[in-house]
């Protein structure tokens, strides 16, 4: 009898250790310490990468506001690195509806393989999230693009104090239903407005950010292939002609310094005939990224951007070239 009481009494005591020694760390904290694991496993691999960071889901795939917190503060954290590129979440999220890609819980190596080759992503970090009555356990998982296979993994314990248990409780999102979000009544949120968009060539351009920082401005490009045939297409960054520039709202007209389609990227160095070249498959969206820099004054707007290109198409055993621009207007810049 007095066995058991003492080990009850030692049970009860490593209870209230590990309870404190939960409670000693903030969520925060916790998270941040997940995000250096995850840092550090990708530095092993001597590459300065592009990733994407996917909501958590609970065991069963659901999403809470809990998932999306931890995703947003490993972006946060992972890209204040400056040595990893993260994918923003609103973009990936869209990509991933647009797809009806399974891309919670355990991703399908399939999956994994699509959303690298359509974002230019050699990494994706995802995960569970584990009740364990009085705390909540976070596996995250990395995965290598290329294989669709886990190379690493991290984990981390949290507390389930005031403030995880409302993040619990809300934005509940079923599983199997990835892309929406069941609102928290009282949110006053409005959806995503759409950004500007041009169909031109059997080709959809439709601009999903366009943010100022200092002088360097970054807009970023859904392409979509409409039409029927694998097209492979060259963007010219510099060309006498069809050269990819922007004009601003008091008649500054700049020319990129770089520009990425898909994973391929070119930095400009030099003046001359420049392009980059990226097969745009049917039916797919891939994102193109063009950075202008030295932007002089507080433009509001960015009046036109011309994006130039050619097409080499084979049709009836020969080749056929297309040249021409596209022009995006009035396009806002955010701050």
């Amino acid at each position: 009898m007095k066995q058991v009481f003492i080990g009850l009494i030692a049970m009860l005591v490593l209870s209230v250790i590990t309870s404190n020694a939960y409670a000693k760390d903030s969520l925060d904290e916790r998270i941040a310490n997940l995000s250096i694991q995850i840092y550090d496993e990708i530095s092993a691999t001597d590459k300065s990468p592009t990733i994407a960071i996917v909501e958590f889901s609970d065991l069963q795939g659901n999403i809470t506001d809990f998932g999306r917190y931890v995703s947003e503060e490993l972006i946060t954290h992972i890209f204040r690195t400056k040595k990893v590129k993260v994918i923003e979440r609103l973009l990936l999220t869209k990509i991933i509806k647009e797809q009806k890609l399974s891309l919670t819980g355990i991703i399908e190596p399939d999956s994994a393989k699509k959303l690298g080759k359509l974002m230019g992503v050699q990494f994706i970090v995802c995960g569970t999230i584990a009740d364990k009555a009085q705390s909540l356990k976070i596996n995250a998982r990395l995965i290598n693009t290329e294989s669709g296979e886990i190379f690493a993994v991290a984990a981390t314990e949290i507390f389930k104090d005031e403030s995880v248990l409302k993040l619990l409780a809300s934005g509940v999102t079923p599983s199997g239903n990835p892309s929406q979000t069941t609102p928290d009544k009282k949110s006053d949120a409005q959806p995503k407005k759409d950004g500007p968009k041009v169909e031109a060539d059997k080709f959809t351009y439709e601009v999903i950010s366009c943010k100022l920082s200092d002088s360097t401005l970054t807009v970023e490009v859904i392409i979509t292939n409409n039409s029927e045939d694998d097209i492979y297409r060259h963007f010219f960054v510099q060309q006498s002609d069809y050269t990819t520039k922007i004009l601003d709202d008091v008649g500054n007209e700049y020319f990129p310094v770089k520009m990425q389609i898909g994973n391929q990227i070119l930095k400009v160095e030099k003046d001359g005939n420049t392009c980059i070249k990226y097969t745009i498959i049917s039916g797919s969206p891939t994102k193109a990224v063009c950075t202008f820099e030295k932007l002089q004054g507080t433009p509001k707007v960015i009046k036109a951007l011309t994006i130039g290109f050619y097409n080499e198409q084979s049709s009836a055993k020969r080749w056929i070239w297309t040249y021409g621009a596209v022009v995006i207007r009035d396009i806002p810049i955010e701050k």
